[in-house]
Order: structure tokens, then C-alpha cells, then sequence
């Protein structure tokens, strides 16, 4: 099963060492957006999606983002318009 993550937008979380995301998942919702925030070695979330999922989005998006502390502005060139994440699961 293919999990899709489009995420398009970011802010700054509860301090410089977190991010806040909204992401549209299809797989959940095509109507709902959804909100995850993100420090590096966690992910804050009420998604209902297994453990497996929510780790395998970690390290892409630690691959995209590093660790804080986050400089907004280079996080929103990131993303720009929109970043795609495909998760494959068992």
C-alpha cells in the first residue's frame, strides 16, 4: 500500500526547533487537511496511520529539513508550492 503525503505549507511550531506542516492525504480524506509537527526526532499527529508510516515520513522529512533550529524561510523554499512523499507499507 502506497501512503501519499502532499504538504503545502509550513510555520514555525511552538519554537525554532519545531515546524508545523498541513498536509492533504488521500488515503485518509480527499476533503480534510491535516496537521503534523515536526521537531527532527519526533512527529506530533492524529493521523490514524501505523507506526511504520509515520516513521518512514520522518526520515524524508528529515532528509528535507534536518534538525532545528529551523530558519523558516529556507523550510518555505522547500516547499515552495507544494511537496510531494510516498510512503510504501506492508
Amino acid at each position: 500500500m502506497i501512503t501519499s503525503f502532499y504538504i503545502f505549507s509550513v510555520e514555525n511550531g511552538k519554537n525554532n526547533y519545531w515546524l508545523k506542516f498541513t498536509a492533504s492525504i488521500p488515503s485518509l480524506s480527499h476533503d480534510k487537511d491535516y496537521t503534523l509537527e515536526f521537531c527532527g526526532t519526533e512527529i506530533n499527529h492524529s493521523l490514524s496511520l501505523s507506526s511504520e508510516i509515520i516513521e518512514s515520513l520522518q526520515e524524508k522529512l528529515i532528509d528535507d529539513f534536518n534538525y532545528g533550529p529551523y530558519d523558516i524561510k529556507k523550510c518555505k523554499d522547500i516547499i515552495k508550492e507544494g511537496k510531494h512523499y510516498q510512503i510504501n507499507s506492508k
